[in-house]
C-alpha cells in the first residue's frame, strides 16, 4: 500500500508539473552500469534526463534510450552545490557493485535535487560516481 501511494503522488506530482506549464529541460546521459532509481533497478546504457520543476517542486524523468522505460522520481529536498559551475551531472552512491542515483543536478541552479540515498549506512558507501549530462536540442 505504501509503495502505491508513493507512486500515486510521484504521478501526480508529473500531472501537476506538466497541466501548469512547467518549466522542462532535457538532457542525455550514458550510464555504464547498473543502478537504482526511484525504487526501480536500471541497465547501463543511455539514458534521457528530464527535469520539470515549479517552485519547490521537481520531478525527474529518466528514460532508456535503448529500451524505451521510464521511471518519473519526486526529489526529495535539495541539497546546495559546492561548485556550481560546469556541466549537468547524476551523482550515484556505490557500494558493493550496487549503485543508487542520490541528486540530480542542471549545471545551472545552486542547488542539486536530491532523489534518493543508499538503503545501507553511509559509511558503507565505497565510492561516488559522477555521470556528465549533456543538452538535447527540441525535437
Amino acid at each position: 500500500m505504501k509503495r502505491f501511494a508513493t507512486k500515486s503522488l510521484v504521478m501526480a506530482a508529473a500531472l501537476v508539473a506538466v497541466a501548469v506549464g512547467a518549466s522542462a529541460q532535457s538532457m542525455k546521459a550514458e550510464i555504464p552500469f547498473a543502478f537504482r532509481a526511484g525504487g526501480a533497478v536500471l541497465a547501463p546504457g543511455s539514458y534521457r534526463v528530464s527535469v520539470s520543476s515549479r517552485a519547490n517542486n521537481s520531478v525527474i524523468h529518466l528514460t532508456s534510450r535503448d529500451t524505451n522505460k521510464s521511471i518519473l522520481i519526486l526529489s526529495l529536498y535539495k541539497s546546495d552545490v559546492s561548485n556550481p559551475a560546469g556541466d549537468p551531472k547524476l551523482w550515484f552512491a556505490c557500494a558493493g557493485g550496487n549503485c543508487v542515483l542520490t541528486s540530480v543536478w542542471n549545471g545551472e541552479d545552486h542547488s542539486a535535487m536530491v532523489v534518493g540515498y543508499p538503503a545501507r549506512a553511509a559509511k558503507e558507501t565505497a565510492e561516488i560516481r559522477v555521470v556528465t549530462l549533456t543538452a538535447v536540442k527540441a525535437e
